[in-house]
């Protein structure tokens, strides 16, 4: 809004002097020097006045003769003078009125003003937002105008996807929705940290409307600067992987599943799995049981899956291609659905099929540790009615592939291809040349997982899967090739855990730490310092805990201050309660490190020998990652000292002399 100003400041007050000789009839009398005729302000609106002699001249009325009229003035010529100044004293006061009047107008025109051009209000927002995830929005209201703004008053429109965390200031609307400021000073500004979360659907934007009202100092008028902001949303980390065979015999079984992994640092709410399936399906189970509007997960935990089953019959014309589509999304509170990902998962209906069903260690899948051999086996059978012929299996290794020890993948009757990918033919194994109905071949494979896993910085959490999948020429009755997919086997690899102990009676420099004789000395106390460190691999370990047995007739005299967790005294041991142990510790992350001083007091039965001082330590904790207990152990020490460069060999006992 402009507002302007037309009046001009009226000249200097000394440029408004008024001729009081003139008013007062004394013509004569010689007229100020400053004093210019286009500065007097008009008086009247009367036509000027006239001379006695009728020629029309103007300027102040000359006195006449006296008239009867006038006869009173004449009788006392006193009080006529006083009356004769009268008319100074009146014009005086009005001239000084004019001045002040002229004055002040010209002060106001030289005040301050409010121009509406200088007050902004900008809202700004990350660009992209993943669903789910929170957000903050800054909404920044700046006064540039000369005059203060009053009864400042932000107002934001919550869409329907947005969810208020927090925000700072506080809201001091009741909505959460306001924020009432008081008055902005001119150049001052006011900033607003809005957090939130999204909840919409990937390559959405979600829009944010703001409004500034507020009042100028000395205007009645209320004004209103309005913003917006688009957030762009991006898919959430949930992770969805289904499963269904490649084909299925005419009326046969089908198993659909699907795991949900939620791979953001934060839990996420009221995650959804929905599954369209094809005409010709029908179910004859779930589990859990699927209501009408998918499987909702109330609360999915940072790493953790949740897996569904479907199981039913597949109808349809020989050859026909049928489509489950499968979408992972949120259940918004007014019952939208934001989806995040969508997979089409097809399946062929056929009249010959196969079974292709692999096997780790003899049963499930289980999670497996660095340097663990991995068995497999591979269940291969004519499930169809008509032979197959020709028949090519493979069974790529997808994944975490870095970790595997390649050197020592073993395929018994086949051949490794490109590195990772297991496969058999009929020039490896003759009996695929031809399968009949109800036949097949039990098909075995072994591998290595890698002591350490030669695996990229932040590269943690690592998998290993596989599905088998065969190709194969029908018999010329049943037209086309035959390609089917076996389930896939995925399982995870588990993180590896070092604790490391020594015994030092001097630092890296040579500086003590210990206390005492060294070499220690019968009867007589010496203290040692006791340093554990942890370094770990691939993925988080939770619940870590550490507890460092003490040798008979060690004690325990001061406890260091670990890099994380807390060091604890019980009887006869030293626990570290080290809480939460990330990957990449010792690697892309310092090591963990603890310390304690133990004192010991040697026996003349041990004179000659080393003094014990910890009897070992042992890990214990759970991988976030493979679900696994994680246990490590360190052996027992003595006053040896290996690993003190300057103390090594020193501690023997002596006698006392």
């Amino acid at each position: 809004m402009k507002s302007s100003n037309n009046n001009i400041p009226e000249k200097p007050a000394s440029d408004r002097i008024v001729d009081l000789r003139a008013l007062s009839g004394n013509p004569t009398d010689p007229a100020p020097s400053t004093q210019t005729s286009s500065s007097v302000p008009s008086t009247s609106s009367s036509s000027p006045a006239r001379s006695s002699d009728g020629s029309g001249a103007t300027g102040p009325k000359l006195p006449g003769p006296p008239t009867s009229s006038d006869s009173g003035s004449m009788t006392k010529g006193k009080k006529s003078s006083k009356r004769s100044k009268r008319p100074l004293v009146i014009v005086g006061v009005i001239a000084a009125v004019i001045g002040v009047i002229a004055l002040i107008t010209w002060l106001a025109l030289r005040s301050p003003s409010f121009t509406g051009e200088s007050v902004s209000f900008a809202m700004s927002a990350p660009p992209e937002l993943r669903t789910g995830e929170e957000g903050v929005i800054v909404l920044v209201a700046r006064n540039d105008e000369s005059v203060a703004l009053e009864n400042v008053l932000i107002e934001v429109s919550y869409p329907e996807e947005f969810s208020v965390v927090s925000s700072e200031p506080r809201a001091t609307g009741v909505s959460g929705a306001s924020w009432a400021l008081g008055t902005l000073e001119p150049g001052e500004e006011t900033l607003i940290q809005l957090t939130g979360t999204f909840l919409g659907t990937p390559g959405s934007g979600i829009p944010l409307n703001g409004v500034l009202h507020y009042s100028p100092e000395n205007v009645s008028s209320s004004f209103r600067e309005e913003s917006s902001v688009i957030v762009a949303l991006a898919s959430s980390n949930v992770g969805l992987v289904t499963s269904l065979p490649g084909s299925v015999s005419k009326g046969g079984d089908v198993t659909y599943t699907a795991k949900v992994t939620n791979q953001e640092s934060h839990a996420l709410t009221r995650v959804t799995v929905r599954v369209e399936t094809p005409s010709g399906f029908t179910e004859t189970s779930s589990d859990p049981a699927r209501p009408r509007d998918g499987w909702t997960i109330d609360v999915l935990e940072p790493g953790e899956t949740a897996e569904f089953e479907l199981v039913g019959t597949l109808d349809g014309d020989t050859g026909t291609d049928v489509t489950f589509v499968t979408s992972v999304g949120f259940n918004g509170t007014s019952g939208s659905f934001a989806i995040q990902e969508t997979r089409e998962d097809v399946v062929t209906v056929v009249e010959v099929g196969a079974r292709l069903e692999l096997t780790m260690n003899g049963g499930d899948a289980l999670p497996v540790l660095p340097g663990d051999v991995v068995e497999m086996e591979l269940l291969f059978e004519n499930t169809g009615s008509e032979a197959l012929h020709d028949v090519t299996i493979e069974v790529p290794l997808e994944g975490s592939v870095a970790a595997l020890n390649t050197a020592s993948i073993h395929v018994e009757r086949g051949e490794v291809v490109n590195g990772t990918t297991i496969r058999f033919t009929p020039e490896t194994l003759e009996a695929l040349q031809q399968v009949d109905p109800t036949k097949g071949s039990q098909l075995s494979f072994s591998f290595t997982i890698a002591d350490r896993p030669d695996v990229d910085a932040g590269e943690t959490d690592l998998m290993l899967s596989m599905k088998p999948r065969l190709q194969a020429a029908s018999d010329p009755t049943v037209s086309g090739d035959v390609e089917v997919e076996g389930a896939t086997l995925a399982f995870p690899i588990g993180t590896q855990v070092t604790l490391g102990a020594a015994v030092f009676y001097y630092d890296e420099e040579g500086r003590q730490l210990g206390a005492g004789p060294l070499p220690p000395v019968e009867d007589e106390k010496t203290t040692f310092q006791v340093r554990v460190v942890l370094s770990n691999t691939t993925s988080a370990v939770q619940a870590t805990e550490v507890e460092i047995t003490l040798a008979s007739g060690a004690k325990v005299v001061a406890l260091g201050e670990p890099t994380a967790g807390e060091l604890e005294q019980t009887s006869g041991a030293v626990v570290w309660n080290v809480g939460l142990l990330p990957a990449e510790v010792g690697s892309a992350l310092p090591q963990q490190e603890a310390t304690f001083d133990v004192e010991v007091r040697p026996r003349r039965a041990q004179v000659g020998t080393f003094v014990p001082i910890i009897s070992g330590a042992a890990l214990s904790g759970s991988d976030t990652h493979a679900s696994i207990d994680v246990v490590a152990e360190a052996a027992a020490l003595d006053s040896s000292l290996p690993e003190d460069s300057f103390g090594s060999g020193k501690g023997k006992v002596i006698a006392a002399e």
